[in-house]
């Protein structure tokens, strides 16, 4: 082989080398660019989280458990059931009852428990979605309860303040004895 077909074959394996690096850095960009654009979904301020969790092929119907109010004041559901059950049903007040769960991400969700365009009160976890017992409606538990279908979607169970505190969720009876019905 002579010198000049030496160089050219030099020559084409150095611009395939360089077509990698290029095709190489040029995923990379993509790969930050998307990284610092679509950003992460932010955990909610002032919410507790647990580990992720996969409703797929699951249902799991509401637990009662009794509502206990404290000498602050406070509605005292234990952690440790929502952990067990999945979904527990507070019977607070017979208007204004209380549920709690946790969300596909994690984070735990208290709320009153009511759908209440049907005034459904009771609720239950399947295939990744929060279930009205009373009209179907299908509220996402990937997608911060976001309706997925039926005639309430815009109404989930409103979710209320809460902290975590010694193992218990304690929620302030004055905000629920407050709440009204948003429809």
């Amino acid at each position: 082989m002579g010198k000049k077909e030496e160089f050219l074959r030099q020559k084409n394996s150095m611009q395939k080398a360089l077509k990698i690096i290029i095709a190489v850095l040029g995923i990379i960009a993509v790969g930050l660019t998307v990284m610092l654009f679509i950003p992460a979904k932010k955990k909610k301020e002032g919410a507790y989280y647990a580990a992720e969790i996969n409703y797929s092929g699951q249902e799991i119907q509401m637990t009662d458990i009794p509502a206990v109010v404290n000498k602050e004041g406070k509605i005292e559901i234990p952690l440790e059931d929502v952990q067990k059950y999945g979904i527990v049903y507070v019977p607070y007040s017979p208007t204004k009852p209380l549920t709690a769960f946790f969300l596909n991400d994690g984070r735990l969700a208290v709320a009153v428990s009511i759908c209440e365009p049907c005034q459904g009160y009771r609720f239950k976890i399947q295939d990744n979605a929060l279930v009205c017992m009373t009209c179907g409606t299908r509220w996402s538990l990937l997608d911060d309860l976001k309706g997925i279908d039926g005639g309430c979607t815009a109404y989930p169970p409103d979710e209320i303040p809460y902290e975590v505190k010694d193992g218990k969720i304690l929620v302030d009876k004055n905000i629920v004895d407050a709440w009204q019905p948003r429809v």
